[in-house]
Parts: C-alpha cells; structure tokens; sequence
C-alpha cells in the first residue's frame, strides 16, 4: 500500500475589517495492490470561509473523490456543501482576594 497526502492548513486570504476570509485544502492517495490487482482512490478538498459578522462565517466547501480498480476506468464523486459557521470565542477572568 502507498499512502500519500498534504494539508493545508487555514490561511489568510484577505481581510475585511478586522475578520480574515480563510482557505484550507486536503489531497490524499492510496494505491493498493499495484502489481497484481491496482486499486487507486484520489480525494480532494477544499474550503473557504467568508466573515459575515463578528460570530458567524459563510462557509463553502467541495470533495472530489475518484477512484480505479484493476482495468476499469475511473469513477468519480463530487460534493458541494454551503454552510454557515457559528464561533464565539471570549475569554472571562476574574480575580478574588
């Protein structure tokens, strides 16, 4: 078996106001059996965030899945997905004596 993949981690695309739209990507591949019976499987993806307010983010994201056995010829998938995001991130500290 030959794994191989990357990762892109979530990057900065540009900003608006004080909020970065971000991008993030993924490969991965597989290879079994190359010499007997080859079974290949490619999967990509990738996802930008967009900043709607403070706290929540339009998301957009797609998958590509494809994949061979043996003679065959390859069969693809694909996935569209738009989605919103929900963060909040504040931090409470208080002090007693």
């Amino acid at each position: 078996v030959l794994v191989a993949a990357y990762q892109l981690q979530p990057r900065r695309l540009f900003s608006i106001g004080e909020r970065n739209t971000e991008m993030q990507s993924s490969l991965e591949f597989s290879w079994r059996d190359p010499a007997v019976r080859s079974d290949m499987l490619v999967r990509f993806n990738v996802k930008f965030s967009i900043p709607l307010f403070d706290v929540l983010a339009l998301t957009m994201s797609y998958d590509i899945f494809a994949r061979a056995v043996g003679e065959l010829p390859w069969a693809v998938a694909a996935d569209a997905n738009i989605g919103l995001k929900v963060t909040i991130d504040r931090m409470f500290q208080s002090f007693s004596w």
